[in-house]
């Protein structure tokens, strides 16, 4: 389906939303882990709202998409020793802030004229955004821009609510989240409390391709007693192809663990056409780029998460030892000199 961009009605609701959030001002007393749900009643997809801007540096609203976009903003939250900010992109959500006008792009400037809006001051012009997983944050569409719509017309109910009483998004039990839902009444349509139990959605089945005459030739390498640190990681400077919008490229590195000398790296990958399709690629590229560098090792080395479990899958086949480690830090001096390599 042919992507629709919202229309002046649509454009104008979400700008009058906009203006009674500013007034209101909730993020002087919630935090963004104040988090609650809003069923979006076109599609009964829920969106978890959090309030940005306690620390008085930037204003907004972020709708966290889903039970796998509301997790997956909690594991940034409890990220060791501190969350990666770009991380935040990999999490499917909508946002709506306060800009600086020179922040806006020429496209956000053309909106606001064309309603007639004026706004004043620093950290006063709205912008609206979408975020789908490895990518720049772009452009909003019409089914967006409604949801967002409810999304916030409920925070300046929730966010009063909850000024008067904290204890209004306190779970009865594990799990549970307050969720705001549109019933039919006789006099119409209200929106009403639920509290809904929300469990981590189980892991999303990945499509592992892999490179078998790689794959056989590592295994005809002679052992050896080598110790490899391994990442996956984004590379902050988006890009953007005629077929795409603009998204992240990511790379894995291979770094001999004594030393900190680089065996081997990828070319930029791309989250195309989903970030789960890239990511069922990194066990072949890691094949691919032991064969290039000749290697057969003995120990790999990687932080706990979805590298770990990708790994894995061949241990059997390849005989090596997969242990996790937190602190890489030659593998992290390399992988900062590429980073600083691809965005000076």
């Amino acid at each position: 389906m042919a992507e629709q961009a919202p229309n002046k009605e649509e454009w104008r609701n979400l700008f009058e939303i906009m203006k009674k959030l500013a007034e209101l001002k909730p993020w002087e007393w919630m935090e963004e882990t104040d988090i609650f749900g809003v069923q979006n009643p076109e599609t009964d997809e829920i969106g978890f709202v959090s309030v940005m801007g306690r620390m008085g540096e930037h204003y907004g609203v972020f709708v966290y998409l889903g039970d796998a976009g509301l997790y997956r903003f909690w594991e940034f939250q409890h990220e060791v020793p501190e969350p990666d900010p770009m991380k935040i992109f990999e999490i499917p959500h909508l946002q709506a802030s306060f800009e600086d006008w020179e922040m806006l792009t020429e496209e956000d400037k053309q909106i606001i004229k064309k309603l007639g809006l004026k706004f004043r001051g620093r950290n006063a012009w709205p912008q609206f955004r979408s975020v789908k997983p490895g990518h720049l944050p772009y452009y909003i569409e019409s089914g967006e821009a409604r949801f967002l719509t409810f999304a916030l017309s409920q925070l300046l109910e929730i966010a009063v609510r909850f000024k008067q009483d904290e204890s209004l998004l306190e779970p009865d039990s594990e799990d549970e989240y307050l969720v705001r839902v549109l019933q039919g009444e006789d006099d119409g349509y209200v929106w009403v409390d639920q509290k809904l139990k929300i469990t981590q959605p189980a892991a999303e089945n990945i499509n592992i391709p892999m490179n078998h005459d790689a794959l056989e030739n590592i295994k005809k390498l002679p052992d050896s007693d080598t110790t490899v640190d391994v990442d996956f990681f984004m590379i902050p400077a988006p890009v953007q192809d005629k077929q795409s919008k603009p998204y992240f490229p990511y790379m894995l590195l291979i770094v001999e663990d004594d030393s900190g000398m680089i065996l081997g790296v990828t070319e930029l990958m791309a989250p195309l056409p989903s970030i789960n399709a890239m990511i069922g690629e990194i066990p072949k590229k890691f094949v691919e780029t032991l064969v290039s560098a000749d290697l057969r090792p003995k120990t790999v080395r990687v932080r706990p998460g979805i590298l770990e479990d990708l790994l894995d899958t061949l241990v059997d086949d390849l005989g090596f030892v997969l242990k996790t480690e937190t602190n890489m830090e030659n593998l992290d001096q390399a992988k900062d000199a590429l980073i600083k390599k691809f965005t000076d």
